[in-house]
């Protein structure tokens, strides 16, 4: 296990193929790195003991980069499995790009962009803005303060809460936002389901389509809006998948 002093702002380069990647942040100015094969191959083994960790200086902070090298000379090396586990301060910056390693975040992130294609992808918190890309993978998003996006083609998409804008675009996976209180949401689909869970109390905006499926709301709708600006505006359009707006739960887990 490596051990790095980071105190300030951190930001953290994570460059992986398979395997998977568990992140925790914690009140701390250290980041720690370990990484251990998930099977018994010997490329697994490699990667592991191979696994790189370049730490530099960037703007009063520091920038941890986190890498398995591209070529090595070990048959099956590019499809080793590793876990990776990173102990990070609260507010870490995350870079992050798997093939098709899943990322698992406890805690709160900065900054955060996560690229992956078929690895999925669970975050806790996010207190700045968000942007995850996947293929296939799934997505759960618990709790986003800053604003979020989110494009995949198939995988399933499930935000807990959402306190300021969302965007989720999707070829077939499922939309689903628990609770949602304000900001505004837009969510796109061509097979996929979507749904939006309505904090109570909070007055709404809707503009909710589909071409053939069904549109369906719990709350009550009508065509004049509310005397001022609405606290959330909910913008939902499908090809073939349902729309459905709920009431929320007053308290979320994913």
């Amino acid at each position: 296990m490596a051990t790095h002093h980071t105190p300030g702002s951190l930001r953290l380069r994570m460059r992986m193929s398979s395997g998977r990647c568990e992140i925790e942040t914690a009140d701390t100015d250290e980041t720690t790195v370990e990484a251990e094969p998930l099977d018994g191959k010997a490329a697994s083994r490699a990667a592991a003991e191979s696994l790189v960790e370049e730490l530099s200086d960037r703007g009063g902070g520091h920038e941890l980069a986190v890498s398995l090298p591209k070529r090595r000379l070990v048959p099956g090396f590019g499809d080793a499995n590793i876990l990776v586990r990173i102990r990070a301060p609260h507010g870490v910056e995350l870079d992050a790009a798997t093939a098709s390693a899943d990322i698992v975040v406890r805690g709160r992130l900065g900054t955060t962009d996560v690229k992956t294609a078929s690895g999925d992808v669970s975050i806790e918190a996010a207190e700045e803005p968000i942007e995850v890309k996947t293929a296939s993978g799934d997505v759960e998003l618990h709790r986003l303060a800053g604003a979020g996006g989110v494009n995949t083609m198939s995988g399933d998409v499930v935000v807990g809460e959402v306190t300021s804008g969302l965007r989720v675009n999707t070829m077939s996976g499922d939309v689903r936002v628990l609770r949602a209180a304000a900001g505004t949401i837009h969510m796109r689909s061509m097979s996929g389901d979507l749904e939006a869970g309505i904090a109570r109390g909070a007055t709404l905006f809707v503009d909710a389509t589909s071409a053939s499926g069904s549109v369906r709301s719990e709350l009550p709708v009508s065509d004049s809006g509310p005397g001022g600006p609405a606290d959330l505006e909910v913008r939902a359009t499908s090809l073939s998948g349902d729309v459905a707006l709920v009431r929320a739960p007053e308290t979320v887990a994913v």
